[in-house]
């Protein structure tokens, strides 16, 4: 691998670092309002299991993107992206539409095209523990 490409795969991860990050923060602002319109509900503990799920991703990504050589960059922080017209319930609804059965589910393509390919050992084990993970939060949807 010539030091062109350690450095953008270095920086892929470093980035996926920060997704995974701010997915542990949605997930957990999720868990939060959904508590509040139905505390009975299994969602809340699940999207909490989820959101400890992306920050150990977000471990993950981190190591290998110091493997290949870039530190940890800043990320994005988690904001509400339902629409304005839609409030409270709504909103939540939306927002785990757009987590889950979405975003969620983008992510297992991304990583099932890349375990289509060759990968390091390493590298390998870090994509099938997310992947199976992110089949998980996407069934929440």
């Amino acid at each position: 691998m010539t030091e062109t490409q350690r450095r953008i795969v270095a920086e892929a991860w470093a980035f996926r670092t920060g997704v995974e990050r701010e997915a542990a923060d949605r997930f957990a602002r999720l868990a939060t309002a959904i508590s509040r319109f139905d505390a009975p509900s299994p969602l809340p503990a699940l999207m909490r299991r989820a959101a400890e799920d992306e920050q150990r991703h977000a471990a993950l990504c981190l190591e290998l993107a110091a493997i290949y050589g870039t530190p940890a960059i800043g990320f994005a922080k988690d904001v509400p992206i339902a629409p304005r017209s839609l409030e409270g319930r709504a909103a939540v609804l939306y927002e785990v539409a757009a987590a889950c059965c979405i975003t969620e589910t983008e992510s297992v393509a991304t990583l099932t095209t890349l375990l289509a390919e060759e990968v390091e050992p390493g590298v390998e084990k870090v994509l099938r523990t997310i992947a199976r993970d992110e089949v998980a939060h996407g069934r929440m949807g």
